[in-house]
């Protein structure tokens, strides 16, 4: 399950990096006069907010998913829907079989980063105390930048400690009303311009 957390993850990374490079390439050519020198540094980033719904995110998730053969070898579909708590549902792969497993999660956004407390579980059908599964996912291998709290039954992204290298990312807000997440993706210009995104 822990996979399934990170490739969600790692997809809404990645989908906020093909929009940059979308935006990016929008951007008029150069002019082969020489722009005027800026009293900014060559390493300031460069803010792009973004506002997506499910159906972008799903859309995504199912593109990188296809991508990835060592997690299709566990997982086989992921999806999320937005609306007071989130609900990810995907299939994990047993054998020949997929098992659904639900996932109720109530979104936390705090100085650009995320948590994710799991309210409830189910798999195949089945109530999984989320505790349990918590306790599974918290000797996971996850990177530094992610922590899970068993106290809390949380899955903590510091997305203001993951290393920015093409892009930074932090998490502004989620409104159950639109069912919008908004994020903002800080590019490097030469980051961008060695095509890094």
């Amino acid at each position: 399950m822990w996979k399934k957390a990170f490739v969600l993850i790692i997809s809404i990374d990645l989908l906020i990096a093909i929009a940059a490079a979308v935006w990016f390439a929008t951007l008029p050519a150069a002019t082969p006069a020489t722009p005027p020198k800026s009293s900014t540094g060559s390493s300031q980033q460069a803010p792009i907010e973004l506002t997506m719904g499910a159906p972008a995110i799903n859309t995504y998730l199912a593109y990188a998913l296809a991508k990835q053969p060592e997690v299709t070898k566990a997982v086989s579909y992921v999806r999320v829907n937005f609306g007071n708590q989130w609900v990810v549902d995907f299939g994990l792969r047993l054998g020949s079989r997929s098992v659904p497993v639900q996932l109720s999660i109530a979104p936390h956004i705090q100085g650009g980063n995320l948590g994710m407390q799991i309210q409830s579980a189910t798999l195949g059908g089945i109530p999984v105390p989320p505790s349990l599964l918590v306790l599974t996912l918290a000797h996971a291998p996850w990177p530094h930048w992610i922590a899970v709290n068993t106290s809390t039954n949380t899955l903590q992204i510091n997305f203001t400690a993951r290393p920015a290298n093409p892009y930074g990312l932090r998490v502004l807000g989620y409104s159950s009303q639109t069912k919008q997440l908004s994020v903002q993706v800080l590019i490097t210009p030469q980051s961008a311009l060695s095509g890094h995104l």
